[in-house]
């Protein structure tokens, strides 16, 4: 079957060589063909495999699949077999490792756990790479290289040679079709599902290369519901996002020379209910809504809660496609704003590290090269103010400027993305600062899943009870953007779950949401470039303590002035429940300084909060009851480039005894411009007058009764 294919993984034919050896004239692409160059007259040649790390990476280049470009472009011959050595070393390994990985997995078929399956059995496979959900990735590298070699010097390996190939990539697919039925889906599967459709291409058997075949397309379906669903954005991390829409179109774009009869990039919304949980969208509008949710600002490819994971997607091969599918003049712009901002900070295109290169797809010059075109049209998006309803998210920005603000917030069902506790999250970010952070570390550290980490509530110590959140009222005036976020129960939404609940997995999806034992609506403006204001109330009926109380967290970048160094230092215990066995729970100790006097109701609290260059100010508008403010500080270690840098967070929280509360917080981004104050025109229902020094005056009702909000021009 591969063979009777036009080269899916090339993309093109002979006759278009002209039209693709136009990129290099294109600058990026002139300077990678010059890097690569110089970096193999230094290193003389190729870098070949080795067990366990396959990824023949040293944080300069890629350099088989740099290789495998600079063959096609300069025609040379020389290229092409060091290519072809690459892989024949590969099959040494694969050969050396293959009788070991026949008996362990025979053993892990008849149920006896093999003992290199040390503590984690349930996700146990032999792998060429150091993680089995990078193999997906892996596995249609190779068939990547090897197509190159069949459309352009197919006698650069022999016949037996090809067919050790095939033999690598079925072993491939039915260790890995194991690995998913006894321990189910994981979040990489729609990379494991590509290695599954490399397998069906290259497998000798027709019968069960069909199965193979219809098993990927089924897998594809509920992949992409489940995962876009619910975890576009529910990790808030670039590389999943870029990962899931890499997947699709890898799979598309080949599935597509296979199933001439399916639109492989269409999305699904089915009239049938009992299909919902098999909707998804069309492969453009995933590939849109990465850009709609890049936070403007310096920081290259970050992402609305802070996990960002800074890789060179400048040219990222998905996006491009989905630019040439759609020509959308604004996706262009999109892709050639970001590709500027990321080039201008990058000492070389290709200096990714090798945990994520293939795997995750992030960056694959031998896929870009051949995708690429130039971007013909540009505009600047129109819209500022996107709600995705059923990633559970809101990105509301003054504009597409560096400079600009950009509010984001979570209003998914709680067990969406890694299950944190993140329901009513907001963040808050000017000119490319966070202002309002989500302290989510690329490493773990302890309860970072926990509301405590987030800029939400927790209520007697406790974390809330898992619940389900919608949006109400969205509004957008010229200059500002208005919404209220809200819980409505504890169900389970209409997705295709794929995890046994009792299994760590479970986190991912569902969560085992609870019928919630509070009721927490949080109303955001957003009036740009220049403040948010955050309104908030909380209510319980009954508490299992006998001092109920509320906390309110918010996380920052910024250090607030309050307090002093002799401040009081109070140790609390927080009771968390853990996702990893159902109802389990844990203690967590986190340590606060105590501010001397508390922020009475009818008054108001203003705290700076500074960085070495910025600041920004708070203030604290009690509704109910006084707040006892206290702050802590977290430093967490992160990776970029390689390297293990620190980050530094300051904590505010915010006390309030009893069942109730309701606060008004208003974050000032510049020197404030806005004066607000609040009236009660009945219970539960609140104007805020806005007078600002630029720009018209606000009028923002706040219902927390009928659950809306309403925004007028005064």
């Amino acid at each position: 079957m591969f063979s009777r294919l036009p080269h899916p993984f090339v993309s093109s034919t002979a006759s278009q060589r002209d039209e693709i050896l136009e990129n290099v004239n294109d600058p990026l692409w002139q300077r990678f063909l010059l890097e690569a160059e110089s970096h193999f007259q230094k290193a003389g040649s190729i870098g070949q495999p080795k067990a366990g790390q396959l990824f023949c990476h040293d944080g300069k280049l890629d350099e088989v699949m740099a290789m495998a470009v600079l063959a096609y472009v300069r025609d040379d011959t020389g290229y092409w077999h060091q290519v072809g050595d690459w892989l024949r070393s590969l099959l040494k390994i694969y050969e050396s490792l293959k009788d070991e990985w026949e008996i362990r997995y025979r053993q892990l078929t008849i149920g006896r756990i093999p003992e290199s399956a040390m503590s984690n059995p349930r996700q146990f496979i032999d792998t060429f790479t150091p993680a089995y959900w990078l193999e997906g990735g892996f596995m249609i590298m190779v068939l990547d290289l090897y197509d190159m070699l069949e459309a352009y010097k197919p006698n650069e390996l022999t016949n037996d040679e090809k067919h050790h190939l095939e033999e690598l990539l079925i072993s491939f697919a039915s260790r890995y079709i194991y690995h998913e039925e006894s321990n189910k889906f994981s979040n990489r599967g729609l990379w494991a599902n590509n290695g599954i459709l490399a397998a069906a291409l290259v497998h000798p058997n027709p019968k069960t290369a069909d199965i193979l075949l219809e098993q990927s397309w089924e897998r594809y379906q509920i992949f992409r519901s489940t995962f876009f669903d619910d975890c576009l954005h529910g990790e808030g991390s670039t590389s999943y996002h870029v990962m899931s829409v890499e997947g699709v179109f890898y799979y598309a774009l080949t599935a597509s020379t296979v199933f001439k009869d399916r639109d492989c990039y269409e999305g699904r919304k089915p009239e049938n209910p009992e299909l919902q949980n098999l909707r998804y969208p069309d492969y453009v509008s995933i590939a849109r809504a990465y850009y709609q949710t890049a936070i403007p600002g310096p920081t290259p490819m970050s992402s609305p809660r802070g996990a960002a994971f800074f890789k060179p997607v400048s040219i990222n091969p998905a996006f491009l496609h989905a630019y040439s599918m759609s020509k959308c003049p604004e996706l262009g712009w999109m892709i050639r704003q970001r590709a500027s901002s990321i080039n201008s900070k990058m000492p070389t295109p290709l200096k990714v590290s090798n945990y994520d290169i293939l795997g995750l797809g992030l960056y694959e010059p031998l896929k870009s090269f051949w995708v690429y075109r130039p971007i013909e049209e540009v505009r600047p998006p129109r819209r500022r103010f996107h709600v995705f309803p059923d990633h559970g998210e809101v990105f509301s920005r003054s504009s597409w400027k560096p400079d600009a603000t950009c509010v984001t917030a979570r209003f998914g069902y709680e067990g969406s993305g890694k299950g944190h506790r993140d329901h009513g999250h907001v963040t808050l970010y000017h000119s490319g600062l966070k202002v309002l952070a989500d302290p989510f570390p690329e490493g773990e550290i302890d309860g970072h899943d926990s509301s405590l980490f987030h800029n939400t509530v927790t209520l007697d110590n406790m974390e809330p009870r898992a619940v389900i959140g919608s949006i109400s009222t969205p509004q957008s005036l010229f200059d500002a953007d208005s919404f209220m976020i809200l819980n409505r129960g504890g169900f389970i939404p209409p997705r295709n779950y794929l995890h046994d609940l009792r299994e760590d997995a479970n986190s991912w999806f569902c969560n085992q949401p609870h019928e919630p034992n509070h009721e927490y609506k949080r109303a955001v403006l957003h009036i740009h470039d220049q403040a948010v204001l955050i309104f908030d109330s909380v209510s319980r009926e009954t508490s299992e303590t006998q001092s109920p109380h509320i906390d309110w967290f918010f996380h920052s970048e910024f250090s607030p002035t309050l307090g002093t160094p002799d401040s009081v230092v109070q140790t609390e215990i927080y009771r968390l429940q853990k996702k990893k066995i159902i109802d389990s729970e844990q203690n967590l100790q986190r340590k606060f300084k105590i501010s001397e006097k508390p922020v009475e109701r009818g008054t108001s609290k203003e705290i700076q909060w500074k960085n070495s260059h910025h600041q920004a100010t708070l203030r604290i508008y009690p509704q109910s009851r006084a707040l006892q403010l206290s702050t802590s500080h977290d430093s967490l270690e992160r990776k970029e480039w390689g390297k293990v840098r620190t980050e530094a967070y300051s904590s505010l929280r915010a006390r309030q005894n009893g069942l109730n509360g309701s606060v008004l917080w208003v974050w000032d981004v510049t020197t404030p411009l806005i004066d607000v104050s609040t009236n009660t025109l009945e219970d539960g229902k609140f104007e805020v007058s806005i007078k600002r020094k630029s720009g018209s005056n606000l009028s923002w009702v706040v219902d927390f009764t009928e659950n809306q909000t309403t925004l007028s021009v005064r």
